[in-house]
């Protein structure tokens, strides 16, 4: 290795990781692309602010009323499924609210699966109209709940007439109010004379989708949820892009809900009334045999008043069979009750009769509550229905519930019963010496009482019951009607365009990202250097053109800048050789600019001053003829294979290319490598260094042929060129070879055709530089020359 090799070691990069830096750079020198790219996205984020309807969030807030004693109450029906708890309850109330039942009579009241587009005028965009609709569609011959999907369009001609086109084309004019079919449904247009006028020749899309398709579409976009974890109250939600179809959809929700609501009890009041009714009638006709019974035994006995004795111990009888009397109506109750569930299995249980087992009445009043929902869903649904099967077998377990209850409190009445009985016979066991008389007649007249009291028992319950049917109370306060906010929620204006800008970054990056991992050219000389260990000793810039020329000496490109700067580099590391330095310039595959590089080499060291030889030793695809525009006589095989060939008669001197000669290859032959060898080639190569400062070889790539390695002998330096964006870095692993094995004296890199716009810094500042002092154009066209660059 010779001295001037120590000029690289300092430089020497043998890290395999890219610095930060340099990863970096791989992106911001395409800075074009991402502001491009930002702009680009931003003007659609623009484009989709302008024509996107806004959204806007319509609320409405209620305040949730408990039933005291009732089945809201703190009373727990079972721990595990804990209906008594506040949050169960908000829970169920927001499930109804949102049911089907409920949403189904709104969208039906309201026809929301009816809807109006009116076409504009200068976006040709068709907009949902709601309120100020300019005519009204009827649907006659079908039951608008059970329309399909459908589409076409009303065409406004003047204030009697309209043309209908259906999807198919087909058009037919038509008076308002005139009917006509569509798809085999019978409909009508009622024109709104006070809106009419203000769409003339206004043109409308029609649709009427599918009932069902409409109810599950605006469950989903309906949100219902507690205000708080603490409070009762409800909020309800809903996103839309016409405010008052949404407040007219919210108000009537919460007014279905709570009419519905109404409608539950009062229709458990009136079960209950009539359930009373018919005992009384029971009741009544027993107190009146009662009654003649108690007639008939004082007339038959001829009494007509109690023993003073027997009064006293009356007296001391009143309070245990008060007892009585109240158990024994319980026992009746539970009786009326029991018989009612076994005759009326799917029926409203009647509920306050006055049973005191407070469990009882809690499971009664779940069940109806229950029962009422599982009725509505029957309404527009199925037994089949997964929510009617689940709600079916929850009533069928309450059910048992009650009858279970209902046993068992039968068996503890009857206990506590039987134990007053025994009192009663205590005390009657010393008022033995009464009258007979006496005593029947005070059984007749206990049975009356026992009558009586349950007679007026009911009669009670029943005004309660009925004053319940006409005094019920809704089970909700609106607190806030439905109110829509001024400010849209959607799209966000700041929020579109930060998105837009985010997209708009990525995507190059991501693009360059992906190029960047596919593309396994060599890039630039950094790279190049973490991938072989031999010194590079410069750089070529890319030109404007694939013209195959040379440079003249005045030349202020960035391509001249490069090869002055490589001569300057040559001379510097060549300066301590005096004698003649032969360089022989070759490459790894063809098309890697070897010919391109060693003419222009050649020419620019004879421009310095320098006498230079420039030979082609590529006998196989030969080029400087066409770089220098010669045609000589002799070349190289001429010379090799006439003895009688002078040197002096290769020589093909360049006009205005200071003292620079060139020896062509010559004729084409066969076999290249005997000619390689031949001695006549070492004598050339001789006598031109005692003549010449430089002589520069053109050769073959090493990596198809091998003829240039046979020229080792004859070459100080092997000026290596790999070019740029062409050469794959796996073939790298050829002048490695070479250069581990010693095939030439001293090898150097130089990088071809390197793109300059890709140096952020450094050369590629110096480079633009010189481009930007040369370049004559306009700041506009020079702004479109440099983004074309990139």
């Amino acid at each position: 290795m010779t001295d001037y090799q120590d000029f690289f070691e300092d430089n020497a990069n043998t890290e395999s990781n890219v610095s930060l830096k340099e990863s970096i750079e791989k992106y911001t020198i395409h800075y074009r692309w991402f502001i491009l790219s930002i702009l680009v996205f931003l003007v659609f984020g623009f484009f989709y602010i302008r024509y996107t309807e806004p959204q806007f969030d319509t609320t409405t807030t209620i305040l949730l009323k408990k039933d005291k004693g009732g089945v809201l109450s703190d009373l727990t029906l079972m721990p595990d499924m804990a209906f008594g708890s506040n949050n169960s309850f908000i829970d169920d109330e927001i499930q109804i609210i949102q049911s089907i039942p409920v949403v189904s009579s709104v969208v039906n009241e309201l026809k929301l699966n009816v809807k109006y587009y009116n076409r504009t005028e200068i976006a040709k965009r068709f907009v949902e109209v709601y309120k100020e609709k300019p005519f009204e569609l009827i649907i006659e011959s079908i039951d608008s709940t059970s329309a399909e999907n459908l589409t076409f369009f009303i065409e406004i001609q003047n204030g009697s007439n309209f043309m209908l086109i259906e999807e198919s084309g087909k058009e037919t004019n038509l008076k308002f109010g005139q009917n006509f079919t569509v798809e085999n449904k019978k409909m009508m247009v009622i024109p709104n004379l006070k809106v009419l006028p203000k769409y003339k020749n206004g043109y409308f899309k029609m649709e009427i989708e599918d009932f069902d398709e409409t109810v599950d579409e605006l469950r989903t976009d309906l949100t219902v949820e507690p205000v708080s974890k603490t409070a009762s109250s409800i909020l309800i939600k809903l996103k839309s892009n016409l405010p008052e179809k949404s407040e007219d959809l919210l108000n009537n929700i919460v007014l279905h809900y709570i009419n519905d609501a109404i409608n539950d009890k009062n229709k458990i009041a009136l079960k209950t009334a009539e359930f009373i009714n018919n005992r009384i009638i029971v009741l009544n006709e027993d107190l009146t045999k009662l009654e003649k019974n108690v007639e008939v035994f004082k007339t038959e006995n001829k009494l007509t008043d109690i023993s003073s004795e027997a009064k006293q111990y009356i007296l001391g009888q009143s309070e245990i069979e008060k007892k009585i009397n109240e158990t024994e109506i319980q026992l009746s109750l539970v009786k009326y009750m029991r018989d009612y569930l076994d005759n009326n299995p799917n029926e409203l249980i009647p509920s306050n009769i006055g049973l005191q087992e407070p469990n009882i009445v809690l499971n009664i009043e779940k069940y109806n509550q229950l029962f009422s929902l599982r009725r509505n869903y029957l309404k527009v649904s199925t037994e089949s229905n997964p929510e009617v099967v689940t709600l079916a077998n929850t009533l069928e377990d309450i059910r048992g519930i009650i009858v279970e209850g209902l046993k068992n409190q039968k068996s503890s009445l009857t206990i506590t019963l039987n134990n007053f009985k025994k009192q009663d016979n205590i005390v009657n066991s010393k008022i033995g010496n009464i009258p007979r008389q006496e005593r029947e007649y005070r059984d007749i007249f206990r049975q009356q009482q026992t009558k009586e009291a349950l007679f007026l028992f009911l009669l009670q319950k029943r005004e309660e019951a009925t004053i319940s049917a006409v005094s019920a109370l809704p089970s909700a306060k609106v607190i806030n009607h439905a109110y829509t906010a001024k400010k849209p929620v959607s799209p966000i204006k700041p929020l579109v365009l930060l998105i837009c800008i985010i997209i708009g970054f990525f995507i190059p990056f991501i693009v360059i990202y992906i190029k960047n991992a596919l593309d396994t050219k060599i890039k630039d000389s950094k790279q190049l250097e973490r991938l072989i260990n031999i010194p590079i000793l410069g750089n070529i810039a890319r030109g404007e053109n694939s013209e195959r020329k040379i440079l003249s000496k005045n030349d202020r490109s960035t391509v001249g800048e490069s090869f002055r700067l490589l001569v300057a580099n040559l001379e510097f590391l060549l300066n301590d050789n005096k004698e003649c330095k032969s360089i022989l310039v070759t490459s790894t595959i063809s098309g890697e600019g070897k010919s391109f590089v060693s003419s222009n080499l050649a020419a620019n060291l004879a421009f310095t001053g320098h006498k230079v030889v420039l030979i082609g030793l590529d006998l196989r695809v030969p080029k400087l003829d066409e770089y220098f525009k010669i045609t000589s006589k002799y070349g190289v095989t001429h010379f090799i294979k006439n003895n009688d060939l002078a040197v002096d008669d290769l020589f093909n001197r360049i006009e205005g290319v200071g003292h620079l000669d060139v020896i062509n290859s010559g004729l084409i032959l066969p076999n290249f490598i005997d000619i390689i060898k031949n001695n006549r080639l070492n004598e050339l190569i001789s006598e031109l260094k005692q003549r010449y400062d430089y002589v520069i070889i053109d050769s073959a790539p090493v990596g198809l042929v091998s003829d240039t390695l046979l020229l080792n002998t004859i070459a100080d330096l092997c000026l290596y060129v790999v070019r740029a964006n062409y050469l794959d870095k796996r073939l790298l692993e050829v002048p490695e070879k070479l250069k581990k094995d010693k095939r030439f004296k001293d090898m150097i890199l130089l990088l071809n055709d390197v793109d300059m716009n890709n140096f952020k810094y450094g050369y590629g500042n110096a480079y633009n530089y010189v481009e930007d002092h040369n370049d004559k154009s306009t700041g506009l066209s020079k702004l479109i020359k440099r983004f074309k660059k990139e």
